[in-house]
């Protein structure tokens, strides 16, 4: 008999701890799977802010480039000033051209304009992108959230960024304003006739 009883007791603990461990597994697999949901909600919240970031990016970049396309039309020539900051500080150009420049993007690195050696008005404004490091003017990237893509905008377009171009829109883009300067140059050479 007491052979039964500690049989007994021996399949009671057993089948107790059995029922135990089953409970802590699934306590063990829904833990998990919270995790992997946080996990998974965090990644998107931080690809939106990076979205929202490059955004942010490229909207500045994009009315610093209308603001000095505005400025070629006017001058015929790029702004004297090598730099934003410089400019910024130009009263013919703020407010008039536009009420303010921005000089950070939205990493703390500051916008980048050049003015392309040998030439009368080319010009890019770029931004270093979330990692901070230019990779060159000849970059590209299959995905376009790809994290450090730099935002490049030459000669009033974006050649590189979230919004970049494809080559049939480049091509149409150029055509446009091809025939809208000849346009402008019919114009003003009636003009000078009258």
């Amino acid at each position: 008999m007491k052979k039964f009883l500690v049989c007994l007791f021996v399949m009671v603990c057993f089948v107790g701890c059995n029922s135990k461990n089953k409970e802590l597994e699934k306590l063990q697999i829904e833990n998990e799977k919270t995790k992997l949901e946080i996990q998974k909600l965090e990644k998107e919240r931080l690809l939106q802010t990076f979205k929202r970031q490059y955004k942010i990016a490229e909207m500045d970049i994009q009315s610093i480039g209308w603001f000095i396309e505005s400025y070629i039309t006017d001058w015929s020539k790029l702004p004297d000033e090598s730099s934003l900051e410089m400019m910024s500080f130009n009263k013919k150009i703020v407010p008039f051209y536009i009420k303010n420049i921005p000089i950070y993007d939205p990493w703390g690195n500051k916008y980048v304009f050049q003015k392309v050696p040998n030439t009368k008005d080319e010009y890019i404004i770029y931004s270093l992108g979330s990692d901070g490091m230019f990779k060159g003017l000849d970059q590209s990237t299959d995905n376009e959230w790809e994290i450090g893509t730099d935002i490049i905008w030459k000669n009033g377009e974006f050649t590189l960024g979230l919004t970049k171009l494809t080559k049939e829109e480049i091509e149409k883009k150029q055509k446009a304003t091809t025939a809208m300067e000849q346009l402008a140059k019919e114009f003003s050479e009636r003009q000078r006739k009258k």
